[in-house]
């Protein structure tokens, strides 16, 4: 079978990427909120975290993952990532699917090809935690490949064995991430878009259940003392995230533009899927817009995605009415390149020093200080620097290597569970002594232990 040009061009980045994330399976380590997921949910599946929401709902990308990745064999690193390696190539394969064209086949792979090469997507890949938010990219693209396929057979319609496995993977997708649920924009555009979605009972019964499970669980999540994920609705906290996200200001200002302009102008010309991309960035923004604390690259991930899948979708609306001979050799060539500039960009990630390399260099540096001792010893750690953050948050006034060990769970787990490793300052309820640097642990003079 000939490869066409055009095809080749787009596996090529795809292949590219992939080649950063395997082996990166294998440089990477466990890190800050790691140690204590696997501390709890190796001990038990907590299966009343089903329903109290301690875990803030996650019980799929929590619960279930960190305990049976837990009962594996092998308790190395790599098995985390390797997982969430499959997770993020599946999520890329669903994409890819999702929009799939015959004419183009290097359509949809270009797609899929942009999900790996995102810097956000990277990132969080990096860190195995992030599995809570891979997962919930993984629902919500799934929900989007099987609406897609379905109304594409259907012609717009949608069955109702359709509608249900579509309010399943929904379900599911919540326990993994509460953002699952904006996935029920997709047929509500399709129904403001299309007429005939309109006389779709399956449909309407797909937004009605989908809707009151998606308002129960943000219900529910309300009652959960949330500090660290506190929000605040003024505009200077909607701007920094924005300027956060977006990297410059005026980035994220022409974003927040140029979005309702593409859904409104794809859902006058009843192109839903097209309407829904720009839509769907905004709506998958929401959710991080105005939280005081917490802003991660990560975050970033679908709002980015589907921006750009809409822009993708705009060049290619312009190519196709162009006059030139081979449009789609010209396009699928241009993306290419782009993604593997991106890919040149986003790889140096990985070669300043993948995730968890300093808990792990400190591990073996207490394991080696500590030796083989005959009973437990209480180690107490302290920062080289002072504390910077002042936000009145605990968690997050606390110093910053220290949760890079997991607030000591990186030593109780790796080192010796008999001892107690604790955050003060080195003096006489002290046994042992450590200053906390991010990649290294200095002892304290032993005059200070006395």
């Amino acid at each position: 079978m000939k490869l066409k040009t055009s095809t080749f061009l787009s596996l090529l980045p795809l292949l590219v990427i992939l080649g950063f994330y395997a082996p990166y399976a294998f440089l990477g380590w466990f890190w800050q909120d790691d140690f204590l997921l696997l501390d709890k949910y190796s001990r038990g599946l907590f299966p009343a975290e089903l329903v109290d929401f301690s875990n803030f709902g996650r019980f799929l990308s929590r619960n279930v993952y960190w305990f049976t990745l837990s009962r594996l064999p092998s308790q190395s690193a790599a098995v985390y990532l390797l997982a969430n390696t499959a997770i993020v190539a599946a999520s890329a394969a669903l994409i890819a699917w999702a929009f799939r064209r015959d004419r183009a086949p290097y359509y949809g792979l270009i797609a899929g090809g942009l999900y790996l090469c995102l810097p956000a997507t990277i990132v969080a890949y990096s860190w195995i935690s992030n599995a809570q938010h891979l997962l919930g990219h993984f629902f919500v693209l799934l929900f989007l490949a099987l609406y897609r396929s379905q109304t594409e057979r259907q012609g717009d319609r949608l069955s109702w064995p359709a509608a249900l496995g579509l309010f399943l993977v929904l379900f599911l997708g919540l326990f993994a991430n509460v953002f699952v649920g904006l996935a029920l924009s997709l047929p509500f555009v399709h129904l403001l878009a299309e007429p005939v979605a309109r006389r779709q009972p399956a449909r309407w019964a797909l937004l009605l259940a989908g809707g009151l499970i998606f308002l129960w669980f943000i219900l529910r999540l309300r009652q959960i003392p949330q500090e660290a994920y506190a929000t605040r609705l003024d505009f200077e906290t909607f701007a920094t995230s924005l300027a956060f996200y977006f990297r410059k200001p005026y980035l994220g200002w022409l974003w927040l533009a140029a979005m309702p302009c593409g859904f409104a102008y794809y859902l006058v010309q009843r192109w839903w899927l097209r309407a829904w991309l720009f839509l769907a960035s905004l709506l998958f923004f929401a959710p991080f817009a105005l939280m005081v604390h917490q802003r991660y690259v990560q975050y970033g991930v679908l709002p980015h995605l589907f921006w750009a899948l809409g822009l993708w979708a705009v060049a290619n609306d312009l190519v196709e009415r162009t006059k030139w001979r081979r449009p789609d050799l010209i396009l699928s060539g241009t993306a290419a390149l782009l993604l593997l500039a991106m890919a040149a960009r986003t790889g140096q990630f990985f070669l300043r020093g993948p995730s968890g390399a300093g808990p792990r260099q400190q591990v073996a540096q207490l394991r080696e200080a500590l030796g083989t001792p005959t009973s437990g010893q209480k180690i107490c750690f302290w920062p080289r620097h002072p504390v910077a953050n002042t936000t009145g948050v605990k968690v997050w006034d606390l110093p910053r290597e220290w949760w890079f060990v997991g607030f000591g769970k990186a030593f109780e787990q790796f080192v010796d569970p008999r001892h107690s490793y604790r955050l003060a300052q080195p003096g006489p309820g002290c046994d042992r002594s450590f200053y906390l640097d991010e990649t290294a642990l200095i002892p304290a003079s032993p005059a200070t232990e006395m």
